[in-house]
Parts: structure tokens; C-alpha cells; sequence
């Protein structure tokens, strides 16, 4: 079985297990590679019409996201439409995507959107970050914004995060059995990776800002803030942290940290690049196809039973004005 017949395979099963139905809505969404680039041939699946934007992206360049998004809807024997961002559908999608090609979603591309509309975070409401989506604007305009409920039984990805931490560790050479782990993090996401550390031996100390830590002999940091106001804090009081450790390991499973300066003094961090704030190291991708694609499923789910008016479990919020 190919790449391709393995992720409409997902595809096909996420689409029958959550009962997607979006028959006569247009969607406008990405076009992607690897196992984003679900979401459109989902669409077709349940009945929709999709039109993707597509932009090169640190994943790929727009020809490869074409290609893989072209390539899997065919495969479904289904159709989409491709556009650039300035020249897409926004006025006549019932539902649009929260995907990056498509952001940001500020007021002059709410004034575009169709009244009624709905935007679909693709994650959960407490997850959303105000930076990209100008709620009062989309409020105005009539757009509701829809979060998925990432622990409903049909979707179930929440825990994957805890996995794709622990993946993160073993990647940067850490034994983790046995191994003193600081996790940073105010979020649900923090919770969730202690929880699977010490599933596995790990001993954890969490805590709320890297502030709140001593110089104590740490083996690894893991760093996991993906919602709200991310204090950005200098390099010094990483160092300070790390002081008493001999070859600790630094984990952006979210960005926001001094990764030059962690670096230049010597300290691993992986991924080896620098990770804006509010953003994941790495994705559900690196644990295969099935969360991500039981992810952009359950938030497809979600904004057709918004756009719907349905009371619905696979609704996590409608994220209003404040």
C-alpha cells in the first residue's frame, strides 16, 4: 500500500467513524502535504465541495502541496479547486479552515467571509491564538468560530500529545526512565505530558513558567505553553535553571524560547531551530497518519453541525467576543 492509499485509507475510516456529513457546503481549506492534506479529500468524502489556497510553507512548497493535495482527492475520486490566498472563494465558503496558508483571519479578510459562515479552528477553543483570529471582527460579521472537542471518543488525539512529547525525548537521547524532567506549562497539554513521563518512570516537576524552577540537576526541560500569553523569558534565567546540570536536553514542544542563546552555550534543544511562541516543535504528523487525520475530521464535524445549528458533543466552544 503506497503513502497515498494509506492516508485515504484514514481518511475514509475518520470520515465513517465520525459520520461527516457535508453535503452541499463549500469548504475553503489548505492544500498540504502528508497528512494535512486530508482535509480536502475529506470534504469530497462527506459530501462537499472544497477549494484549497495553497503557499509554500516551512513544510513544503506550493507545488508539493498541491501535488499531494491533487493527487489524494483524485484518489477519492472527488475534485478541488486551487487558488492563491488574495483570489480565494472567502464569499461563498459555508465553512473555512483555520489553516496557515489561509491565516490570518483579521478584519479585512472577516469582511470577505460569507455572513453565517463558519471558521473552524481545527483544535480546541482554549486553544486558539487571538494573534491569528480577530474574534470581535469574525463576531461582527456574523462568522461563528468553532473549536473541536479534542477528547471525544471519535477523535481522542488530546493524549497523543503526551506520546509525541515522550517521542521528543527519546529522539534527543533521553533514557526518560529514571530521568528528572521539568515540565513548563500552565495548559492541559503540560498535564498531559507529565502524565505520560511518569506513566514511564520518568520522575516530573511541573510547573507553571520556568521561573518557578531552581538550579537543580535537571536531565530534561520540556517546554509546552501552546495557549494564552506565553511569557518570553532571557536567556539567564533558562542558564540559571540548567546550572546544575551536567548535558541537560531543552524540548520545544512549543517555542518562545532563546534558542540562540541556549545554544551558543552548548546546551542540545530539539527541534535544532528556533520555535515562535504559541507554536509545536514538532505535529501529530510524527506519530503518523491517524491523529492528525481524526483531528481535521473531528473539526470538520464540528463546524457542520455549527453551520447547522446543531447542539453537538463534537463542539468543544464557540469562541465569542470578549
Amino acid at each position: 500500500m503506497s503513502d497515498l492509499e494509506r492516508l485515504l485509507l484514514h481518511a475514509r475510516k475518520a470520515v465513517q467513524r465520525i459520520g461527516l456529513d457535508l453535503s452541499g457546503l463549500h469548504v475553503l481549506t489548505e492544500a498540504a502535504t502528508g497528512p494535512y492534506a486530508a482535509t480536502a479529500a475529506m470534504v469530497g468524502l462527506g459530501g462537499g465541495r472544497a477549494s484549497v489556497v495553497a503557499a509554500d510553507s516551512s513544510y513544503g512548497t506550493r507545488e508539493a502541496a498541491v501535488g499531494w493535495t491533487q493527487d489524494l482527492v483524485r484518489l477519492a475520486r472527488s475534485n478541488v479547486d486551487v487558488f492563491d490566498r488574495s483570489a480565494a472563494p472567502w464569499e461563498s465558503a459555508d465553512i473555512v479552515t483555520n489553516s496557515a496558508p489561509l491565516r490570518p483571519f483579521d478584519a479585512q479578510t472577516a469582511e470577505r467571509m460569507m455572513r453565517g459562515s463558519v471558521l473552524a479552528l481545527m483544535f480546541a477553543g482554549w486553544e486558539l491564538r487571538r494573534n491569528e483570529v480577530d474574534v470581535q471582527a469574525l463576531t461582527r460579521r456574523g462568522v461563528r468560530i468553532v473549536g473541536v472537542q479534542e477528547r471525544h471518543p471519535n477523535v481522542d488525539v488530546l493524549d497523543s500529545c503526551g506520546v509525541l512529547a515522550l517521542k521528543m525525548l527519546l529522539a534527543a537521547r533521553m533514557e526518560v526512565r529514571g530521568s528528572r524532567i521539568l515540565v513548563v506549562g500552565h495548559d492541559e497539554f503540560a498535564a498531559i505530558i507529565a502524565r505520560t513521563v511518569v506513566a514511564v518512570g520518568g520522575v516530573v516537576n511541573q510547573v507553571a513558567s520556568i521561573t518557578e524552577a531552581g538550579p537543580e540537576e535537571w536531565d530534561a526541560v520540556v517546554h509546552t505553553p501552546l495557549s494564552g500569553m506565553v511569557e518570553q523569558h532571557p536567556a539567564h534565567v533558562w542558564l540559571g535553571v540548567l546550572s546544575a546540570s551536567d548535558d541537560p536536553v531543552v524540548v520545544q514542544f512549543a517555542g518562545g524560547l532563546p534558542f540562540a542563546e541556549l545554544r551558543d552555550a552548548g546546551i542540545d534543544v530539539i527541534p535544532d531551530r528556533p520555535v515562535p511562541p504559541l507554536r509545536m516543535g514538532w505535529t501529530l504528523s510524527e506519530l503518523g497518519d491517524k491523529p492528525t487525520v481524526r483531528l481535521l475530521a473531528g473539526g470538520l464535524r464540528a463546524a457542520a453541525d455549527a453551520h447547522a445549528g446543531l447542539e453537538s458533543g463534537y463542539i468543544d466552544e464557540v469562541v465569542l467576543a470578549t
